[in-house]
């Protein structure tokens, strides 16, 4: 499993370094499909999860910038259902596939569902971006520390892809993403 915006030229480490291991990978001469996620929810996530601790416990949630940059959360059931088909199906070998959810949506949307999704109302405090990665690149040695300069980076480029040839090439049925934190946010 790789990452959605790996690439030779990302704008950070984490980017250029799962492009090298993609490189890595397709060069050894073994069998192989990469899968290339945008954020992943699911059951213990670090993503859904943190935001919906915030809501319950202190009803803000700090918003780097605008909030207005896309995001495209998958299922991790979608995600491990195509990691299982991929070793069913041979005409995956030698493919890499970009994985996303069926909605394209705002950060600012995805924190309004989670807190529709558990009755808490949110208070978004939009935070300039200078400011937030002045802190990240101060303070994101200290593990408590929320965010680190580099994801600040990847977040304001966006994190979508075509999800459409995943989900045909595996016959998989997208989870919504309401949908999908629905179903563990409220058990």
């Amino acid at each position: 499993m790789s990452a959605l915006g790996a690439r030779p030229d990302g704008k950070t480490q984490y980017q250029q370094t799962k492009f090298r291991a993609e490189e890595c990978i397709r060069t050894s001469g073994l069998d192989y499909t990469i899968f290339r996620p945008s954020i992943i929810f699911g059951p213990g996530d670090k993503f859904v999860n943190l935001f919906a601790n915030m809501l319950k416990t202190q009803q803000f949630v700090p918003v780097v910038g605008n909030g207005r940059y896309q995001m495209q959360p998958v299922a991790v059931e979608n995600v491990s259902m195509g990691f299982i088909k991929s070793i069913e199906q041979k005409d995956a070998i030698g493919k890499t596939f970009e994985v996303g959810g069926p909605e394209k949506i705002e950060f600012n949307q995805i924190i309004d569902i989670i807190g529709e999704v558990i009755c808490a109302p949110p208070h978004k405090i939009h935070i300039p971006v200078f400011i937030m990665s002045a802190m990240a690149k101060m303070l994101d040695w200290l593990p408590f520390f929320p965010v680190t300069k580099d994801q600040i980076t990847m977040l304001l480029e966006g994190n979508v892809c075509d999800e459409k040839p995943f989900f045909k090439h595996f016959d998989i049925k997208p989870t919504g993403f309401k949908e999908g934190i629905s179903k563990y946010l409220l058990a």
